[in-house]
């Protein structure tokens, strides 16, 4: 049986119509609550206690997999979110972490549209349905025997300004 924590927000929605497709002998769960929100210290401090009670909890029972991110910003959701990782691999013998890129949908391209953030650099962006599908397709090979512990999955590299252009181009009458 494999269990789906919280899962909140448009990737867990997504995720949840998959975890019943999964086969497994060995019970697991994947860990997908995190406040992407409230980027403070304060609150990425208790959103890695949180992590660090369930892992303690869980790790003798289940196997872990702990829905990360790619992003290298220097904001404390980032620090806690490696911490969290380092600490899945620290404390369990099993225990697998995928890296997802940044995901087409709410978030960062609410702030492109409203102006709160300016377009640069670049994004590693990947459709939330393709994430689904590549998080199930990495899940069921490590169940089945696969002995990583950290998945990476990449998504394309896309220009923030033509981003921003998209989004302008999608709000046009």
């Amino acid at each position: 049986m494999i269990r789906l924590i919280n899962g909140r927000g448009q990737l867990g929605f997504a995720l949840r119509k998959h975890v019943d497709s999964f086969k497994t002998e060995k019970s697991a769960c994947i860990y997908h609550t995190w406040n992407i929100d409230d980027k403070s210290l304060v609150t990425q401090k208790a959103e890695y206690k949180k992590f660090v009670d369930f892992v303690h909890e869980h790790r003798l029972k289940e196997k872990i997999f702990f829905i990360s991110t790619t992003s290298i910003k220097d904001n404390w959701y980032n620090t806690y979110k490696q911490l969290a990782e380092a600490h899945l691999l620290a404390n369990t013998t099993d225990g697998v972490i995928i890296r997802l890129p940044t995901l087409i949908g709410k978030g960062v391209f609410e702030g492109l549209k409203t102006g709160e953030l300016d377009p640069t650099g670049y994004f590693n962006l990947m459709s939330i349905d393709e994430a689904t599908e590549r998080i199930v397709q990495n899940i069921t090979e490590l169940l089945c025997g696969g002995k990583r512990r950290v998945v990476r999955i990449e998504g394309e590299k896309v220009s923030a300004r033509n981003v921003l252009h998209l989004i302008k181009f999608g709000q046009r009458p």
